[in-house]
């Protein structure tokens, strides 16, 4: 065997330096282009989402807001408290939620019955209130839910009519329309629930309207509530709930 020189050393060794080097950057390329691929069926698949949520950062990012008229009229700050504060109620028709700090406005189906096939049936046509759950002008939990996405082949013009819930902050207001009678709500939370968790569905001493949607947008993993209490009409009026149902389980709205 030939005696090996400084400068054979040198090269057999900076060849496996290169080679070493360039498996690197295979790996490299190769997770790049698995993550680029992951991201483009993301953005397709949810790509009424994204759009939403562009849409709301323009609007919001240079002072756009869409939202009819709105008459200023005086409520209690809170319910059964004897202050008051102005606010403006929007000019909406009847069955029709609507928030004016999402720009969103959308038709709300009743009594929905809360089997995955009747939900996702009634969801193509807007927001739905789960049967069981308090009516508008009833004591107790009005709880509407509504996709924050959906696949983009889906029918329905709703599929991603909650995708922006999540920018509503505490004291937002939200309108609803029900048996031509205005009610008005203020938002006092929000939160992050497990898909499991039945509480945001239970009923309330007090009138509330709880706002529910899938969360993460683009899974069914989390959900995402919001609660607000109802402050127009003057919620001591309003009666018992008359057909309570128990629900054993919340709606799927993606």
């Amino acid at each position: 065997m030939e005696n090996l020189t400084e400068q054979d050393l040198e090269s057999i060794f900076s060849g496996k330096k290169k080679k070493k080097k360039s498996s690197i950057t295979s790996a490299i390329y190769i997770v790049v282009v698995i993550f680029v691929i992951a991201v483009s069926i993301f953005a397709i698949l949810n790509f009424g989402a994204l759009k939403n949520l562009i849409t709301y950062w323009y609007q919001n990012e240079f002072g756009i807001n869409n939202s009819s008229p709105a008459a200023v009229v005086t409520v209690p700050t809170i319910p059964n408290d004897k202050s008051s504060t102005k606010i403006k109620v929007s000019t909406i028709g009847n069955n029709i939620l609507k928030i004016d700090a999402l720009n969103l406005e959308a038709p709300i189906s009743w009594r929905i019955e809360n089997t995955e096939a009747t939900v996702a049936k009634a969801l193509e046509n807007g927001i739905i209130q789960i049967n069981g759950t308090s009516l508008p002008g009833e004591k107790g939990n009005v709880f509407i839910t509504g996709h924050s996405s959906n696949y983009a082949w889906a029918k329905g013009s709703y599929n991603s009519i909650f995708a922006t819930l999540n920018n509503l902050v505490v004291g937002d207001i939200v309108h609803l329309k029900y048996q031509d009678k205005l009610y008005v709500y203020k938002i006092k939370d929000k939160k992050i629930v497990s898909a499991d968790e039945l509480s945001i569905m239970a009923s309330s001493p007090s009138p509330i309207l709880t706002l529910m949607t899938c969360w993460p947008i683009g899974t069914a993993y989390k959900r995402l509530a919001i609660i607000a209490d109802q402050i127009s009409p003057d919620p001591k009026n309003n009666i018992d709930q008359r057909t309570p149902v128990k629900n054993s389980s919340l709606p799927k709205s993606h």
